[in-house]
C-alpha cells in the first residue's frame, strides 16, 4: 500500500480550505483554474496535434453554444463546460476522459464568479477563440499557450478580487 508519509498534503497539513469550515464553492473561486490549468494546456496542444475533424467540430460546436449564450441563447455554464470537455475528449487519452468530470464541476463554481469578474455574460469568447484556432489549424504550441494564457488570466483576476475582496 503506499501512502504519503505525512499525511494528505506534501507538507502533513491540508489543503488549505479543506477541513476547516472554509471549503465551500464561494471562499475558494481561485481553486478551479488552477486545478485545471497543467491538464487543459496539453489537452490543447494533443488535440491540435491529433487535429481530428470530427473533435475539433465538437470544439467548434462548444464554441458556438458558448457564442450563444452571450445572447441569452442557452446556459453559459453548460456551454463553457462543453468547450472544455470537448477538448479533453479532443486528446483521444482515455485517461483525459475521466477529468471532464472535474472540469465540468470547477466551472460550475467559478464560471458565475469569473464571468462577473469579465463582465461577460458568458465565458470569454476571444480568449476561447484563440484557443479554438490554435486547435483548428494544428499548433499545438499555440494551442497550449493559449489555454494557458486564458487560465493565468482568470487566474490573475480571481486573485485581484480576492485581494479587494479581502477573501484571498
Amino acid at each position: 500500500m503506499l501512502a504519503e508519509p505525512n499525511g494528505p498534503g506534501q507538507n502533513g497539513r491540508q489543503p488549505d480550505g479543506v477541513g476547516d469550515g472554509r471549503d465551500n464553492q464561494q471562499s475558494r473561486p481561485r481553486d478551479s483554474p488552477r486545478a485545471v490549468s497543467g491538464f487543459e494546456c496539453e489537452a490543447a496542444a494533443i488535440a491540435a496535434s491529433r487535429n481530428n475533424p470530427d473533435e475539433i467540430a465538437a470544439i467548434r460546436e462548444a464554441f458556438e453554444a458558448m457564442r450563444a449564450a452571450s445572447s441569452g441563447q442557452g446556459d453559459p455554464v453548460l456551454s463553457d463546460a462543453a468547450f472544455h470537455e470537448a477538448v479533453l475528449a479532443a486528446t483521444g487519452n482515455r485517461f483525459f476522459l475521466p477529468l471532464s468530470a472535474l472540469i465540468h464541476t470547477a466551472l460550475q463554481y467559478s464560471v458565475p464568479t469569473t464571468n462577473a469578474l469579465f463582465g461577460h455574460p458568458v465565458g470569454d469568447l476571444d480568449a476561447h477563440g484563440k484557443v479554438l484556432k490554435a486547435i483548428e489549424s494544428g499548433d499545438s504550441t499555440r494551442a497550449r499557450k493559449a489555454m494557458h494564457d486564458m487560465l493565468s488570466e482568470v487566474l490573475a483576476r480571481v486573485r485581484t478580487a480576492a485581494e479587494l475582496t479581502g477573501a484571498g
